[in-house]
């Protein structure tokens, strides 16, 4: 069970997603469990302490994206959002961050429900996340869709794989259509070879995006070879700034960018 792996379970409201009181007093222990499970239809949560983070992603495309970066870790979803929460054990202090974009907000097409908020890395005593066996508000279950066991990192990896996630959960998005594809995936492997991927990693988050986004040529769309060899001769090359253009966002959204990806404002590109 949870207990057995070290997690801290906490007793939550039927159908809800919050307990029916104070944290400290639906804590699940092996000494109250049976008192604090013994109600019917009751839902379950992990308190986010001792090191535990959820990865929690409320785009779609960040949903369907996940497994680039996160498919080591455990993950669980629902019939209506699969994918949702990924699970890791951080070795070191961490705080919640939130990847939102307000600069997006008024922008045609965002997601409705959580609209600029892309996905949130979440921890500290006073979070949890809703697990298994647990039945989501909607009515949907609550389901371990994978659980290879948890995974260690530290705090700089985890907002490291959120930055990346978020970046490309947004590019996917916006894709744009066809007619440019090619060029703009020329731009998309510049700015990841900018933040530090290698060509091999750039092109697999390529492809991966351009099949999210519907893209029937995603496979031929990893060009960071090409632009590999560009930069290598010195020659310019397109990244972060086309890449925004290209989607039709504002132009303050390159600086966000910047930000998720780690990449200095002094690096244009």
């Amino acid at each position: 069970g949870l207990l057995a792996r070290g997690l801290v379970p906490i007793r939550l409201s039927p159908g809800l997603k919050k307990p029916p009181g104070k944290f400290e007093d639906n804590t699940v222990t092996a000494d109250n469990a049976d008192r604090l499970l013994c109600a019917v239809n009751f839902n379950l949560g992990l308190r986010l302490v001792d090191g535990l983070v959820d990865y929690d992603l409320d785009w779609p495309s960040a949903r369907r994206l996940g497994g680039l970066f996160l498919g080591r870790f455990p993950r669980i979803g629902r019939a209506g959002a699969p994918g949702s929460h990924y699970f890791v054990r951080c070795s070191t202090p961490i705080k919640s961050r939130k990847y939102d974009i307000p600069e997006l907000k008024g922008v045609a097409g965002l997601p409705g429900e959580h609209a600029v908020c892309v996905l949130e890395v979440r921890a500290g005593d006073n979070a949890q996340t809703m697990v298994p066996p647990s039945v989501h508000p909607n009515g949907e279950a609550v389901v371990w869709e994978n659980d290879p066991g948890l995974v260690e990192d530290n705090a700089e990896g985890i907002y490291q794989k959120a930055g990346f996630l978020a970046f490309l959960s947004v590019v996917a998005h916006f894709y744009p259509g066809q007619g440019s594809r090619d060029d703009f995936c020329m731009a998309l492997s510049g700015a990841l070879l900018s933040a530090g991927l290698t060509e091999e990693q750039a092109n697999r988050c390529v492809v991966r995006v351009a099949e999210v986004a519907g893209d029937e040529e995603a496979g031929k769309r990893g060009k960071a070879g090409q632009t590999a060899a560009k930069i290598a001769e010195g020659e310019p090359v397109t990244g972060i700034p086309r890449v925004v253009e290209m989607l039709g966002l504002p132009p303050e959204v390159a600086k966000r960018f910047r930000k998720w990806l780690g990449v200095s404002e002094a690096a244009r590109r």
